[in-house]
Formats: structure tokens, sequence, C-alpha cells
């Protein structure tokens, strides 16, 4: 019986030791961040907080939510976030994947052959590139 109790408290501890050092990642991947003024860009109740890296933040950009294409400098959501993975993905951008468009993904589209401003035509050639 006291054998069993050790080996739940080891489970327990290993458990808890893995949420510690993984907080972050599952704070984005819940949609927690870590910024605490999350209704500063006006877009309470948009549905899409995407946790902000440090580079919007220091940027002096700001965002708001882009739910139709066109997408450019200053837009953040989905739409962004599938960008940065279309881009991640069919070019090897090593852009972050955060949800904002800013001057990384800016200049990743610029290096690909794109321009500034993302079209729904420019979306489709990134989803073909990715296949």
């Amino acid at each position: 019986m006291k054998s069993q109790n050790v080996i739940v408290l080891i489970i327990i501890a290993i458990v808890g030791a893995i949420i510690f050092w993984k907080r972050e990642e599952i704070r984005q991947r819940f949609g927690f961040g870590t910024d605490s003024s999350a209704g500063s860009n006006g877009g309470s109740g948009s549905g899409v907080n995407p946790s902000p890296s440090p580079t919007p933040i220091q940027s002096g950009i700001d965002y708001q939510e882009c739910r139709a294409y066109p997408i450019k400098l200053g837009c953040k959501g989905n739409y962004v976030l599938n960008l940065q993975k279309g881009l991640n993905k069919a070019y090897k951008a090593g852009i972050s994947e955060d949800g904002y468009f800013g001057p990384q993904t800016e200049a990743a589209l610029l290096s690909n052959g794109y321009k500034k401003v993302v079209e729904l035509t420019d979306m489709a050639r990134i989803t073909r590139a990715m296949v």
C-alpha cells in the first residue's frame, strides 16, 4: 500500500514538472497568452486572440482583426496564422506563427515573390506550393 502511494506521488510530480516546463506552449495553445492587456486593441469578443510574440508589441504597429482578404501589414487573426503556416511549410520561411502580420511576414512574402498585400489568389498559390 505504501509503495503505491509513492508511485502515485512520483507520477504526479513528473506530470507537474512537464506542465511547468511547457507552460508557455500550453498557454498559447489554449489562447491565454501572457499579455494582461487583452482588450487594448478594441477587439473584445472577436474570438481570435493569438498570443503575440515580442516583435508585434515592439514594432509600434496597431494590429487589427482581418477577417477577409486582402490581408496586409497590421492584420492579425486566423487568416494571418494560416498564411504564416503556409509560408513556413512551402518556403521554409522560418517566421513565427503568431497570427500577427508584421515585418517578418512581409519580408517572407517579398523574398518568395509575392507582393506586400496578400489576396485570395496569392493564398491559393501558397497552398498549392505546400503540396
